[in-house]
């Protein structure tokens, strides 16, 4: 979250700290909402930004979504730097996009789940935080320290802990730990900011430090650079990876903000809470 100071002005899902206790406070607001009709095709994608998340939905299925419990969607986003990024999808040889990728974020509808992916060149698991243009790069899980190995007092070796942070949790929007669902009419997937590597979406900076950092870091150490829009790219596909249908490029173009629009809800948590303190009376 740099600068720092702003961070109250979003939220921040993979923050632990701001998603404490038993009422959520749910960003609101549908930010530079957009919609493409897929070409040949009933099905509409719509993409918007609120203060926690990108939003990407497909409605309007046809009859080239009825395998949607067997293939994949990929989700390509170019944050910035046209020039640098990676320019194609994994194990997909005929497509190429104009536009170098920073982030990839992979549907399976045979697993029902989603997973959001960076390039090995700008992933903070990797500790390196600033997007290239070399060739020999990849789309790595974002894997992130939970606790680092060491050696207990009985002297056992305790190894080192890591979280996926790219794996989304699937169910229903209405509860805010879920990134990802699918019901009879679209299929929605929303990211985190921060998987993205933005910085601070009410101003749309991301981050860029080339340098290498081996400290630890502090508030605001790292630099960012301001992005003039974020790149989408999206194919179908089916189980053996062929494509049956390219999206639309879509582009996400920031708008500003000072005040977060935002809503109070309860979680599950106040009704278990409930339930609790009336039998104990």
């Amino acid at each position: 979250m740099i600068p720092y100071n702003r961070h109250a002005l979003w939220h921040n899902p993979l923050d632990p700290e701001q998603n404490y206790g038993i009422i959520a406070m749910t960003a609101s607001s549908k930010k530079s909402f957009t919609e493409y009709r897929i070409n040949g095709s009933s099905a509409k994608i719509q993409m918007w930004g609120s203060e926690a998340h990108l939003y990407l939905r497909i409605k309007n299925f046809d009859s080239r979504f009825n395998n949607l419990h067997t293939g994949k969607i990929f989700f390509g986003f170019d944050t910035y730097s046209k020039d640098k990024g990676i320019f194609t999808f994994p194990n997909i040889s005929d497509f190429s996009t104009p536009t170098g990728m920073e982030s990839l974020a992979v549907i399976d509808l045979k697993e029902n789940s989603a997973r959001v992916f960076n390039t090995s060149d700008y992933n903070i698991g990797n500790n390196k935080f600033s997007s290239s243009n070399r060739v020999d790069q990849s789309f790595d899980p974002i894997m992130i320290l939970i606790n680092a190995a060491y050696t207990n007092e009985e002297g056992r070796k305790i190894p080192a802990y890591y979280t996926d942070w790219g794996k989304l949790h699937t169910g229903p929007l209405d509860q805010a730990h879920n990134s990802f669902y699918i019901d009879d009419e679209s299929i929605t997937i929303r990211i985190p900011w921060g998987l993205l590597n933005v910085t601070d979406p009410s101003e749309g900076s991301v981050l860029n430090n080339p340098d290498k950092v081996t400290s630890t870091l502090v508030a605001d150490q790292l630099e960012t650079t301001q992005s003039r829009q974020i790149q989408v790219y999206g194919v179908l596909l089916d189980e053996q990876n062929q494509i049956l249908m390219k999206f639309p490029e879509i582009t996400y173009t920031w708008e500003k903000w000072d005040r977060p629009v935002y809503a109070g809800n309860p979680k599950k948590s106040v009704s278990l809470l409930s339930e609790y303190f009336s039998r104990i009376k």
